[in-house]
């Protein structure tokens, strides 16, 4: 499983030689020249939610410009989706015409209230990789998260296609499915609200300076904020590098079990 962190510039800012294995970047925060030195793996990211949402007024002709001027730095590359499916299946055909690239299609939990269950459907025919949108806004109870996942899941292995999950990396939903990769912006949450995050007994653990020894202390300074956010970061891979020898398990253990019977 691979977790592409958000807004990893920030940890570029503070220590530009830490090594990056994946990166999920938004196409409208990217400079006109950008840093990925040490960085093995770059998801392009349309930000087609704040598009959808009115937060960003982008046409796809601006992401088509792009893509046509640095598409060699990318190594996976999302569609520019809208609320309006035709229009977002119009987006993924001109971007895939006007680039030759291979744009990854993504399935909405608004498409699978509308019982739209063909769509994904037909993703999972035509791509062997898809992404799949969380569902958090929609205040769904955790059976109908489930139902929506299983759903997803049910379709992929149909095709034998790979899943990214969107926003999607609570470690129960982790443990559960096996997701080919995911996307957070978690990692920095305790960098910014002052708490500190470490990976023990194979789970992540918060704290704040009430719960830390004294030596841990003077990490809480504000100008050792970096110390914060690099340790935050460590945490994150050490925890997901445990996600993938579990799953690794998982599989081990299917595969012997289907030889017994």
């Amino acid at each position: 499983m691979k977790i592409y962190l958000s807004w990893i510039k920030t940890l570029k800012h503070y220590c530009p030689n830490e090594k990056v294995n994946h990166w999920l970047v938004a196409f409208p925060e990217l400079d006109k020249e950008f840093d990925i030195s040490n960085i093995d793996d770059i998801f392009l990211d349309s930000w087609g939610y704040s598009i959808r949402n009115s937060w960003l007024k982008l046409d796809v002709k601006d992401y088509v410009w792009f893509l046509q001027k640095h598409w060699k730095k990318f190594d996976v590359i999302a569609n520019m989706d809208t609320w309006s499916k035709e229009e977002t299946l119009a987006n993924q055909r001109l971007l895939e015409q006007e680039t030759w690239l291979t744009i990854l299609p993504v399935y909405h939990a608004s498409d699978f209230v509308v019982k739209d269950f063909a769509l994904l459907e037909e993703y999972c025919e035509k791509y062997d990789y898809v992404w799949i949108g969380w569902v958090s806004w929609f205040h769904w109870s955790q059976e109908t998260k489930e139902k929506y996942i299983n759903f997803c899941f049910k379709i992929a292995m149909k095709y034998k296609t790979k899943l990214h999950g969107f926003w999607i990396t609570v470690a129960r939903f982790l443990k559960t499915y096996p997701f080919y990769s995911v996307d957070s912006t978690s990692w920095l949450a305790w960098w910014k609200y002052a708490r500190i995050c470490q990976y023990e007994n194979w789970r992540l653990v918060v704290k704040d300076a009430k719960q830390c020894r004294k030596e841990w202390l003077e990490i809480f300074w504000p100008w050792l904020a970096w110390k914060r956010l690099k340790l935050g970061y460590e945490a994150w891979i050490k925890y997901w590098d445990f996600l993938d020898q579990y799953w690794k398990l998982r599989w081990m253990e299917y595969r012997n079990e289907r030889k017994n019977q």
